[in-house]
């Protein structure tokens, strides 16, 4: 039996090209370019499915992903895609600032602001500020963390968030019941 080897030089430029199509190939262009959430390999076929990660965190990961992925591979593959995640993206957020969730067409779960979006729609705005200098963008992102610092709970020396979602009318969602 041949073993493969290891190549001397692990290319990451090229890692980074095949980190691109990967990005660009979890759209769903029958859900408005939004991102396929998981894959279920267990099912034949197998199939990508969606979830409630689709809309902040996901979006937020795949546009700071596109951009250093574009970065160091030099492609310049997927800028439709890119695109269009991006204007998905600042589709999401609400007057006060937080991006939300949309209503999920698979579950019955309300919007909201969860929590941990809230860190991949940070990364993306400040990848994507960096990357650009769009005073728009730098926009989004200074009433983003106003947003979060608002929405924040403040005890003594301590800050916090009391639950992971957060509803425009205030603290839990409705959803925060279903998580116990």
């Amino acid at each position: 039996m041949k073993t493969r080897q290891i190549p001397d030089t692990l290319m990451l430029e090229e890692r980074a090209g095949h980190a691109l199509n990967a990005i660009m190939g979890m759209a769903d262009e029958d859900f408005n370019g939004i991102p396929f959430f998981a894959a279920n390999l267990m099912t034949d076929p197998a199939n990508l499915t969606h979830g409630d990660w689709d809309y902040g965190s996901s979006h937020g990961r795949m546009i700071d992903g596109f951009i250093l992925a574009r970065h160091m591979s030099g492609e310049t593959i997927g800028t439709e895609q890119e695109a269009q995640y991006r204007a998905n993206f600042l589709s999401f957020f609400h007057e006060d600032g937080l991006s939300y969730r949309q209503m999920n067409p698979n579950r019955s779960w309300e919007p909201n602001a969860n929590l941990i979006d809230q860190r991949a729609v940070i990364l993306s705005l400040t990848t994507w500020f960096m990357e650009t200098g769009d005073p728009k963008v730098k926009e989004v992102a200074d009433k983003h963390v106003a947003a979060l610092k608002r929405i924040a709970i403040k005890e003594r020396d301590v800050w916090y968030y009391p639950a992971s979602e957060y509803k425009e009318e205030g603290w839990p969602s409705k959803n925060a019941m279903l998580l116990r």
